[in-house]
This record gives structure tokens, C-alpha cells and sequence, in this order.
């Protein structure tokens, strides 16, 4: 459960979110604890405009596409440094699982998030930027964006393309451990209600995957998986504040 003190300090400040669908599902999570605490008043509002900013409000917004997370990357940037830097009290971005396969030069795209994210921090010295882990899959052979994405190609491919958000994950998670807090996305659906940590060994290693009672398809999340992740960001933000 959220206090509603905590979401009436969310309320209070000026957010802004960049995302795909992953961040789509966790606003809708986010919506459905809100509705429960109607006092609280978060205004979700999908914006990039500067002006929106001249109040308390929670805006979102689309960046990059999907498959080119140094897209992600480069809108986030623009759009902070299109009027909303320093406006905004906590910025963050994700990437999508889509984003990191078998073939991501993992290293180079945990740099390129980095630096991102440490330019922007001295240019608004402001804002706070939070990071985020990248979301994980688990398998599901009904589902289209695993087929056209080739992750089911191999027996065992969606492992491979896991191992590497992974390693992803755990190069952002050693470089912010004791700096600054992370929200970390893949540790939550990596662990089941019961606080089990949900791992798949077929690649010779506990590779950390995404708990299928979170999910329909095996990457978007599904009203437990959003109501978790929601209820955990909100906790964080809250923080923050």
C-alpha cells in the first residue's frame, strides 16, 4: 500500500518521464493507485512542453523507437534541453526490452545511458535524474514482438538476449550502488509476490528473468506486474522528494 502522504508530495513536484510500452504499462499502474487516493491530485498529463511546467505535474511522453535505444538517449536529451532542464524536479528515461538482444554492445550502451544522464545532471544541476534498470522478458512463443524480434529464433535465444540486459543492468547497478538510488525495474519483475528470485539456467548460469505472473504476452506487464512496479517507482519518487 502507498501512503497518501507520499503521493501528495508526488503531487507537489514537477516530473517528467521518458518511454516506450514497458513505461506505458507502469503508468497505467500508477493511474489505478491514484484513482485510490483522489485527495492526492497527481496530474498525469502526456507533454513535453516546458509550460506544463510551470505548475506541479507528472508528464510523460514517447522518445526514441524502439530497437534504437541511442535514439532514447538523444530525444531525452532534446527535450530536456528544449525548456524542461531545471524545470523539472526528476527526470528519468528507460529503455525497452526490445532494446538490448543478443547482438547490443552492451558496454558501449550503458557508456552512451551514463553519460546521458551525467551531462544533463551538470547542465541542470536542478533536476534530479534517476536511473533505471531495462526491463526482462520470459518466454512466450504466442507472442508476435518475440518472433519479430528473432529472440525465439534458438531454443534457448531469449536467455541469451536476458543475459545481456543482465550485464547491462549490472553495469548501471555498480556504478550507482552508494551514489545515487536506482529504480531498479529488472530486480521487481525478477522477483515473484513472495520474494522468490525467478531465474533461468538453460545458458549454463541463473540468469534473472522477468516472473510470468507478471505478465501475458513475456515482456509487457500485466495488472500484477504494473500494480507492483507502479507501487515501487511511486515509493522511490516519493523519496526523492
Amino acid at each position: 500500500m502507498i501512503p497518501a502522504e507520499a503521493l501528495e508530495r508526488i503531487a507537489g513536484k514537477r516530473i517528467f518521464f521518458g518511454h516506450q510500452s514497458v513505461g506505458r504499462d507502469i503508468l497505467g499502474g500508477i493511474r489505478e493507485i491514484t484513482a485510490e487516493h483522489p485527495g492526492a491530485r497527481i496530474g498525469i498529463v502526456e507533454t513535453t512542453d516546458p509550460a506544463a511546467f510551470d505548475r506541479p505535474v507528472f508528464a510523460h511522453a514517447h522518445i526514441g523507437k524502439n530497437r534504437d535505444p541511442f535514439s532514447k538517449c538523444d530525444a531525452f536529451s532534446g527535450i530536456l534541453g528544449s525548456g524542461l532542464g531545471d524545470r523539472a524536479d526528476i527526470a528519468f528515461f528507460k529503455f525497452c526490452y526490445i532494446d538490448i538482444t543478443t547482438g547490443t554492445d552492451v558496454s558501449r550502451l550503458y557508456r552512451k545511458y551514463r553519460d546521458t544522464l551525467n551531462a544533463l545532471s551538470t547542465r541542470f544541476s536542478r533536476t534530479r535524474f534517476l536511473p533505471v534498470t531495462a526491463p526482462l522478458t520470459c518466454p512466450d512463443r504466442r507472442a508476435a514482438w518475440q518472433r519479430v524480434a528473432g529472440l525465439l529464433s534458438g531454443a534457448d535465444s531469449w536467455v541469451q538476449a536476458n543475459g545481456m540486459r543482465n550485464v547491462y543492468n549490472e553495469l548501471l547497478r555498480s556504478e550507482s550502488e552508494g551514489k545515487e538510488p536506482v529504480f531498479d525495474l529488472a530486480l521487481l519483475e525478477s522477483t515473484a509476490p513472495d520474494g522468490t528470485p525467478v531465474v533461468d539456467s538453460r545458458d549454463g548460469t541463473d540468469s534473472p528473468s522477468l516472473y510470468p505472473g507478471y505478465t501475458d504476452d513475456g515482456g509487457h506487464l500485466n495488472s500484477l506486474g504494473k500494480r507492483i512496479a507502479a507501487e515501487n517507482l511511486l515509493l522511490l519518487l516519493a523519496g526523492l522528494c
